[in-house]
């Protein structure tokens, strides 16, 4: 009878300590990583195995301005023109890159095209040569910020500053600023 109701009591007792699980601080998610539990911060995306102490927002970091400007190669497009798309010289685009066969240029491959100090000399770049610093991205059914951020390789904040967008809602077809 003892084993009984000491049993009893460490059941109900197990059950009490579960039905009591921690709140997540706010911007956090509860997911399964690997069959493990993990911790998505709905902010930035970042994924932690550690449960948050803090809300999201206060764990963003800035975000990093990266000063490097590039050219994504796209179909039929050689080194040569690109250096005439931007008016660079040849020999500036050798000296940029580290490739080791230029002649063999990949769609999608990133062409280091300079550098600039800020965000304003970086657009200032492309706007001298009537080109804008983005692309548009049109928001299919099921995306969120996060799986865009993903797919660009972009931080979530990053999309929402270059589109004045406040909270964490974006609608079907909706056209956003990309890189």
């Amino acid at each position: 009878m003892k084993y009984l109701l000491l049993l009893t009591l460490l059941v109900f007792n197990q059950l009490l300590l579960h039905g009591q699980e921690k709140q997540l601080p706010k911007g956090w998610d509860k997911i399964t990583l690997n069959k493990e539990t993990a911790y998505m911060n709905l902010v930035t995306g970042e994924v932690s195995k550690i449960f948050p102490e803090n809300p999201a927002d206060e764990n963003v970091n800035l975000e990093e301005f990266d000063p490097t400007i590039v050219h994504i190669v796209m179909e039929g497009q050689n080194l040569s023109s690109i250096a005439r798309k931007y008016n660079l010289s040849l020999s500036t685009l050798y000296k940029l890159n580290s490739m080791s066969n230029f002649d063999e240029l990949n769609v999608g491959t990133e062409v280091v095209l300079g550098y600039a100090a800020n965000q304003e000399e970086k657009e200032a770049f492309f706007e001298k040569i009537g080109m804008p610093n983005y692309t548009i991205h049109k928001v299919s059914e099921g995306e969120t910020l996060y799986s865009i951020s993903k797919q660009y390789n972009l931080s979530v904040i990053e999309i929402k500053r270059k589109n004045n967008i406040e909270d964490n809602t974006i609608y079907l077809g909706q056209k956003l600023k990309i890189k």
